[in-house]
């Protein structure tokens, strides 16, 4: 599909009607280690997903994610994935359970709450301390 602008709320229809998706970072994302979010969409949808490499990329999704770091390892891919659906359909559904299981937006709200709420403990054990020394 060609196109200047695709609705978000169709994205996860486009990505699994496909049979790969092919995701590449910008070179400041990858030196930092930040991964696309169009591979945990991708995958959430189902969809197999072939990107260069990322640092620790392999630790987040438990090795289910292939990746290239050349265009020949690209067209080795490309050609292995297309040509053997046993193995890519295998690859989405790992790669899809990954994500699933980890990286849900209910998966990083537990972990912002987790991360927060004892700042916010403690900013409140400071406040109450601060009345309580004021009323004295």
């Amino acid at each position: 599909m060609r196109g200047e602008n695709f609705p978000n709320k169709d994205l996860p229809d486009l990505f699994a009607s496909t049979k790969i998706v092919l995701n590449d970072h910008w070179p400041d994302m990858a030196e930092l280690g930040f991964i696309s979010n169009r591979v945990f969409d991708a995958a959430a949808a189902g969809a197999f997903v072939l990107t260069d490499r990322v640092a620790d990329l392999d630790a987040v999704f438990d090795l289910a994610l292939p990746t290239y770091s050349t265009a020949e390892e690209l067209a080795e891919l490309t050609h292995h994935y297309l040509g053997d659906a046993e193995s890519r359909i295998a690859a989405a559904r790992k790669l899809h359970s990954a994500v699933l299981a980890d990286h849900t937006f209910e998966n990083r709200a537990s972990t912002m709450i987790k991360h927060v709420e004892p700042l916010i403990s403690e900013r409140v054990n400071i406040a109450d301390n601060g009345s309580r020394e004021q009323a004295t």
